[in-house]
């Protein structure tokens, strides 16, 4: 007997990004359907023909990060449709908004625990599932201090790498050049637009994993990536820099949050004095001794290292 597929029949807003079979396969894009799908960074026209005839409107925001002015004008935006329909909006967001119906949906984690756990690639993966491997956890010394990947130099991001520079550790910047390898290709972690961790070594041989996340300002919409994400599940402390709360979210999603380390900083709505903060605390660990404090945390490293496994996928 051939089992039935369930089919779930929606309307996309014009200029709507359309790979929502990324996330659900059942979808099936319809233009007689009373469910309107809208990309959440599109700017709406409630007059539009396309409302006709929808019972239900659903905000989504599966793949991009927005904040400070843009994310106040996309909340400002789902209220006023609420108004006038039923509206949801399913997100990646992990704060809770009022006055908005939200469902909390954790793509970046489910593309996360799928190519790594069930060897499953998905957007932005080069076709070579053992690129994505979780290596064994080890509590030996390491030579290096940290880990550190960048693609993008501005901003905080560029801050950040040139801090690091001053300690000795693994440090990448792709457009000035500085890469570091991988056994697959020629490693620019953005290989032609695609996510490629770099060798195990790098991981092996460092204590700490330092990035900007790709939304770091704010205190409306925290989002979680690879890397947040693909760094915890590899056995390491994790010390990134995000929006007001940051540290507060992954524990309400239940991450271990390393113990002898100052994240006082987290709090601080001030992105500048918050970011200072946060150099404050690296610089503060790394004149400490590192394998002390990592051997300190190891019920925390071993507990985010098998969330790969016990935190389940996200479903719509």
């Amino acid at each position: 007997m051939t089992a039935v597929t369930t089919i779930r029949k929606i309307k996309l807003y014009p200029d709507s990004d359309p790979n929502l079979k990324l996330v659900d396969p059942s979808f099936v894009l319809d233009d007689t359907s009373t469910e309107l799908w809208i990309d959440y960074t599109i700017d709406i026209d409630l007059n539009h023909p396309v409302f006709n005839n929808i019972k239900t409107v659903v905000f989504y925001d599966f793949f991009q990060v927005e904040s400070g002015f843009r994310i106040n004008k996309i909340i400002a935006t789902i209220k006023k449709v609420a108004e006038n329909f039923p509206t949801q909006w399913i997100t990646a967001n992990q704060l809770e908004i009022p006055g908005i119906v939200t469902k909390k949906f954790d793509y970046p984690w489910n593309r996360s625990k799928a190519v790594y756990a069930d060897k499953l690639l998905g957007w932005k993966h080069i076709h070579d599932v053992t690129a994505y491997a979780q290596h064994p956890i080890h509590f030996n010394s390491r030579s290096k201090k940290y880990l550190s990947l960048c693609r993008s130099s501005y901003d905080y991001r560029q801050s950040l790498y040139n801090f690091l520079q001053q300690f000795d550790g693994y440090s990448s910047d792709v457009y000035s050049g500085k890469v570091l390898g991988n056994d697959l290709t020629v490693d620019k972690n953005i290989i032609d637009g695609m996510h490629v961790p770099p060798n195990r070594e790098y991981f092996d041989n460092s204590y700490i994993s330092c990035q900007v996340e790709s939304q770091y300002a704010g205190n409306q919409s925290i989002v979680f990536t690879e890397k947040t994400y693909e760094h915890l599940i590899q056995g390491r402390l994790v010390l990134n820099f995000g929006p007001v709360g940051f540290y507060k979210a992954l524990a309400d999603d239940g991450w271990a949050i390393p113990n002898n380390i100052d994240f006082s900083w987290d709090t601080e709505l001030n992105n500048t004095t918050r970011f200072q903060g946060y150099l404050n605390t690296l610089q503060t660990i790394f004149e400490s001794d590192l394998h002390e404090l990592f051997l300190s945390n190891k019920t925390v490293i071993e507990h985010n290292y098998n969330m790969l496994h016990t935190k389940p996928y996200y479903t719509l």
